[in-house]
């Protein structure tokens, strides 16, 4: 089953199984602000098989590694996604890495591999806002599992961007799920809830 991560700027990221919108929208997962980038540009589809990406009708074209997008492509290791001035690169990991990345997730200190739990946070806001709440229920999902099996201090950014998510959700959708993953989360993690919280 092939995985990726994609390198946008000097982040990484490995998206979890569904639709990402790129595009000039606050909605969007990848928000440009690039006058040649349209609204909503492109769209990432992460299966369980297979990764491609789609142009959705853009002014100026998606492009992969030089070729234009027409419809859907498949994207493999190494492919580099241009969408208006950026510039996306396509990385492959195999099964070593993935078990390589568990094992630094379950030692994070503080203030290391915020990225990924900030962007996932950022995902599940930007998806509550766009009233997509099975998409922020998704993202959700992802952050919280990332985190039972990291070893992180309540204080960890992980830990907040965690937190945030799930009382959201909780908020958002008046089910006590989240709730209940919240304190399955303090509970493996042998953290003390804060009064605010």
């Amino acid at each position: 089953m092939p995985r990726f991560r994609f390198r946008i700027g000097g982040k990484t990221v490995l998206l979890p199984e569904g639709k990402h919108d790129v595009g000039r929208m606050p909605e969007c997962w990848l928000v440009l602000d690039d006058d040649l980038v349209s609204r909503t540009h492109a769209r990432i589809h992460v299966g369980v098989v297979d990764t491609d990406i789609e142009d959705l009708g853009s002014r100026n074209g998606t492009f992969v590694n030089g070729e234009k997008v027409v419809g859907r492509r498949a994207l493999k290791d190494g492919d580099k996604i241009r969408i208006g001035r950026d510039l996306i690169a396509v990385l492959g990991i195999d099964t070593s890495q993935v078990a390589e990345d568990d094992d630094i997730r379950r030692t994070l200190a503080p203030g290391e591999d915020t990225r990924f739990p900030s962007l996932i946070g950022q995902l599940v806001e930007k998806s509550l806002r766009a009233g997509k709440i099975k998409d922020a229920e998704r993202y959700a999902l992802a952050l919280s599992s990332q985190l039972v099996a990291a070893r992180v201090p309540v204080t960890h950014p992980a830990a907040d961007a965690c937190n945030r998510c799930l009382i959201q959700l909780a908020d958002k959708t008046s089910s006590g799920v989240w709730i209940d993953r919240l304190f399955k989360l303090y509970a493996a993690q042998s953290w003390i809830m804060a009064n605010e919280t």
